[in-house]
Parts: structure tokens; sequence; C-alpha cells
């Protein structure tokens, strides 16, 4: 009798145990993990900060101040006699434009690695102000149509334009425009420079009736903005 009630308690205490077990187990499938390919939240925490050289920096852009500089401001009729030497984008500006190159491509190509992307960076000239005007640059005015950077006119800056790595081959292309994705676009006619015509951003080109592709530029520049802060 007593071998019977002590079999009975177990009985209970053991369906008691699997009552409990199945109901704390959650009623909806577990989340499943992103694939990397579209994971673009990186964690670089173990992996050592890139540094340089206080003197090297120091070399270079002395070097820079006075050779290539110096040479652009020595210049007779030049458009601008005291060019800029920098450079500044916020950290925010910079993020975001790398998010949405790795992302839209990503949505274009889930093959694609970070190590398939990555940014060029064109030196480059900021338009007169009378060629802003002419060409109807809408990138370079304000809602209103008045100039943003007037104080930059023939200033060097820098336009950074995405690239595709395909076999050796560094290719500029646009994550917007899923036709560059496999030779670029330099050898595309739709972004082709067209000197001397003003074509309105509604008439033709790459995207869906635009000439618009991913660039950035819009830092600030140094001169004319003011020195404070800056090492070199």
């Amino acid at each position: 009798m007593r071998l019977r009630n002590l079999l009975g308690y177990l009985l209970v205490a053991i369906a008691s145990v699997l009552i409990t077990y199945f109901i704390m187990q959650p009623t909806t499938d577990p989340v499943s993990p992103v694939p990397d390919s579209q994971n673009i939240c990186m964690d670089y925490d173990a992996q050592k900060m890139s540094t340089l050289d206080a003197d090297l920096i120091h070399v270079m852009t002395k070097g820079y101040k006075y050779n290539q500089l110096e040479y652009i401001q020595s210049k007779s009729g030049t458009i601008a006699p005291k060019d800029a030497n920098a450079i500044w984008f916020d950290l925010e500006t910079l993020k975001k434009y790398l998010y949405h190159i790795e992302k839209k491509s990503k949505n274009v190509d889930g093959t694609l690695t970070d190590k398939n992307l990555g940014v060029r960076f064109y030196y480059s000239t900021y338009p007169s102000n009378d060629t802003v005007q002419k060409y109807d640059f809408k990138d370079l005015k304000d809602s209103s149509g008045n100039l943003l950077f007037k104080d930059y006119e023939g200033l060097h800056t820098l336009v950074m334009i995405p690239t595709i790595t395909i076999g050796d081959q560094i290719l500029d292309f646009n994550p917007l425009d899923e036709s560059t994705f496999r030779e670029g676009f330099s050898q595309k006619s739709n972004y082709a420079y067209r000197p001397g015509e003003n074509i309105p951003n509604n008439q033709t080109g790459a995207l869906a009736g635009t000439r618009d592709m991913s660039g950035q530029n819009h830092g600030t520049l140094y001169p004319p903005g003011p020195a404070v802060g800056m090492g070199f």
C-alpha cells in the first residue's frame, strides 16, 4: 500500500513538472538572426584604432601647404587667391552616408560584403557662382534658390562617391542604380558629363528620370571658415 502511494505521489510530481515546463515555453517562434549581409551595426571594439605619427601628419599637411597650395595661390588670375586647405564633416553626416551605401547596396545584392564596398574621395573645386546659377545646380542652392556656399567659389573641396570591387577592379557605382553593380557607371552615357547643356532633373538620366546619384559633399571649408581648433 505504501509503495502504491509512493508511486502515485511520484507520478503527480512528474506531471506537475512537465505541465510547468510547457506553460513556461514561448508561444511564438524564436526571432531568426539577421543575416550577416544585412547586419550593418558593426562592433570593432576588438580591433585597434587606426593611428598615424603626429610628425608624419605635420610633414604631409605642410608639404601640401607649401607646395600645391602655395603654387595654386601664386598663379595670377586664379579663382581662389586664398584656397581652402581643410574640410570638416560632422560624424552623423559620415555615418548616415556610409549606412545608406551599405544598406541600399545589400538590399539589391545580398551577396555583397563590406570588403566589396568602399568610398572614393575626389579632389574637386566648387564652381563659380555664375556657373551654379547658369546650370541651376540645385545641390548648391537652398529651397529659395539662394547660393548655399557663396564664399566657397573656386575653392578646393572633396566629393565622395561609392565604389564596388569586382574582381581586381575598384569601380565607381551608384547604389541607387542596379545597372551599375556589375560594371560601374564610368562607361554609361546617362552618367556622362554634358558640358554646355542645362538638363533639368526631370528630363533624362539613370534614376527614374533624374541624374541624381549617391554622393556626398557639403562639408565646412577652412578657409573661409575660422581655423580655431585646427592642429595642422
